[in-house]
């Protein structure tokens, strides 16, 4: 009777529903939960652009985020502000691969390229940022200093989240290399080398993560790796992209991808502070008196341990004080020559105009104390080598004109607008990066240097078309215009029809025409009929021969060909310069008629 009872009956109808609405829910609701989560969320893009013009791109650096009104730390909606405006004024998201690409293989990136890097690996990183990125469909890198996951640092991203944030298809994964935790967490002692850091952490990651592929490194402050041996063949495993810190974060097809540029983004920049900040460094400066407190917002201040800000004043811009005070001029790398005029006052103290061949690295300065001016060549922490001296007794009386011409491999210097020497000065090394005005004291004197005014204007990279032995005329014609000329071009090969007819040079005259006057030496190559750019190895052995000659490169001449040719000509000459720019060579092309005023 019992058995057959009408309620006993209904519950276990209902356990039977109940059961199988829970498995149901298992076996689909779980996967369905599993691939909703694990779901890829942007899609793949091409690593081109259809405007095959050299890219400029900024990288942006992030740290720790937080929600809004939490500590000092950019929130996710002012993150979605900051890439919502750089979106609409044209800037372009790519990822790590298609830069890596790019540098890898000669190729493009749109003109106005941004990509994102998160440092760290912060919790905060995927709650805040992840869901940001993934509505807006932009990509960007993560770099993992992997002690932290092998602690299970509950502040930090463990392997079930990244594993989720690297399948959206929004992230990709780099390192800061390895660090080994106490049981407190704190550091200890880090591996010996940046290169077994970086492979220690890359193989961590990998082996914990699907499809993960660890090709980008960003070090810490306290493991810097030997970048020359990462890059080796021999270095197992080595990035393809490693990152360091400026003011800027720019970088052009020429950089080394080994050493890119960002820009650590702080968290009190609005996104308009932001937007200006990378457009004035994508930007080459316009050319303008700076005298205007406007003006000097395009002068970024070092703001470096142990460096002094400097002051607005009425009369410009004041760098004073025990410590070294400098700033640096947004957009000036992108000038492969320039003219730099400054009204400036010195009391006590020095003074140098420099350009750095790197952010914080090699550079070339020119400046002094009370007496005595310099031009140096110097590197950080090695004493600089001094490249020419000039007394100049009167530099802490009163307010100074100083002109600076930067045009190919040297400098035309003038003070109060009297040449410091006859002719322009050689640098040693060529330095592509940006311009700054520092300010040092000088022995127990504090420095005070006052800047009314700078003007700065691009200077194009002009190329003097030369016969192959020119005579006396010609050489007094080019010493007069040697301020304004980069290079000469003197006349080389002509090739028509597959064959090259070859002009012998007067080299002994064009090595001393480089030394006195400082310039390039680029013989010119004619190119008189069609030829296949997919087939120009012969112009790649043209430019090697005329680099192992002490030259440096080749200028390109094309205009005999059609527009169309000309296009692809330059487009194949870019790839053959980008292919060989490890040994320092150019190739300059050029569409006019340089056979047109050769000096002779």
């Amino acid at each position: 009777m019992a058995k057959t009872s009408p309620n006993k009956s209904r519950s276990f109808r209902a356990d039977r529903w109940s059961w199988f609405i829970f498995l149901t829910l298992l076996f689909v609701g779980g996967p369905a939960t599993y691939a909703w989560f694990h779901r890829r969320v942007r899609r793949e893009t091409s690593v081109t652009h259809p405007i095959q013009t050299p890219f400029r791109l900024a990288i942006l650096e992030y740290g720790r985020l937080a929600p809004p009104g939490k500590q000092p730390a950019i929130s996710g909606a002012q993150l979605e502000q900051q890439l919502r405006l750089l979106r609409s004024r044209g800037f372009t998201p790519v990822s790590a691969s298609q830069v890596a690409e790019a540098y890898a293989h000669g190729g493009f990136l749109p003109p106005r390229s941004i990509l994102l890097t998160f440092d760290g690996g912060y919790l905060s990183s995927y709650e805040e940022a992840h869901p940001v990125l993934a509505r807006l469909q932009w990509p960007a890198l993560m770099m993992l200093d992997t002690g932290r996951q092998e602690h299970r640092d509950p502040n930090f991203l463990y392997w079930d989240r990244l594993q989720l944030m690297l399948d959206s298809g929004i992230w990709e994964l780099g390192t800061h290399g390895h660090r080994p935790l106490a049981k407190n967490g704190s550091p200890l002692a880090p591996l010996a080398t940046g290169e077994a850091a970086f492979s220690v952490s890359r193989e961590i990651i990998e082996s914990q993560l699907r499809k993960a592929s660890v090709f980008a490194f960003a070090h810490l402050a306290s493991l810097a790796p030997d970048l020359q041996a990462l890059a080796s063949p021999a270095s197992p495993g080595r990035p393809t992209l490693a990152f360091r810190t400026d003011l800027f974060g720019v970088n052009g097809p020429d950089d080394p991808p080994l050493h890119l540029n960002r820009l650590e983004v702080e968290p009190n920049w609005s996104a308009g502070t932001l937007l200006e900040r990378v457009e004035q460094a994508m930007a080459a400066p316009a050319p303008a008196h700076t005298s205007t407190r406007a003006a000097w917002d395009h002068w970024i201040p070092d703001a470096k341990a142990g460096r002094a800000l400097p002051a607005q004043v009425p009369a410009g811009l004041l760098l004073e004080g025990r410590q070294r005070s400098d700033v640096w001029l947004a957009g000036s790398r992108w000038a492969s020559g320039w003219v730099m005029q400054t009204r400036f006052r010195l009391e006590s103290g020095e003074f140098w105009v420099a350009q750095e061949e790197s952010y914080g690295g090699r550079h070339w300065r020119f400046g002094g104390k009370a007496g005595v001016l310099y031009l140096q060549d110097r590197t950080p922490g090695m004493p600089p080598t001094t490249l020419a001296r000039f007394p100049y007794p009167q530099l802490t009386h009163g307010w100074h004109e100083l002109r600076i011409t930067r045009r190919g491999p040297g400098l035309w210097i003038e003070m109060d607008a009297v040449p410091v020497a006859p002719s322009p000065c050689l640098l040693p090394e060529r330095y592509n990066g940006h311009v700054g005005i520092i300010s040092a004291p000088e022995g127990g004197s504090p420095a005070h240097l006052e800047i009314a005014s700078v003007q700065w204007t691009d200077l194009p990279y002009r190329v003097a078309p030369i016969s192959p032995d020119p005579g006396p005329g010609a050489i007094q014609i080019l010493s007069e215009q040697a301020s304004c000329t980069a290079a000469l071009s003197p006349v080389w090969i002509t090739r028509s029809a597959g064959h090259l007819e070859e002009a012998p040079l007067n080299q002994d005259l064009f090595r001393m025409l480089q030394r006195r006057l400082a310039l390039d030496i680029l013989p010119q190559i004619r190119l008189m009929d069609v030829d296949h750019p997919e087939d120009a190895a012969w112009l790649a052995t043209l430019a090697q021969r005329a680099a192992k000659a002490g030259w440096s490169g080749v200028c390109l001449n094309l205009s005999a060909l059609q527009v169309r040719e000309r296009g692809r000509w330059e487009q194949a000459a870019r790839k053959i310069e980008q292919n060989t720019k490890s040994q320092g060579i150019r190739i300059i092309t050029q569409v006019s008629n340089m056979n047109e005023g050769v000096l002779r």
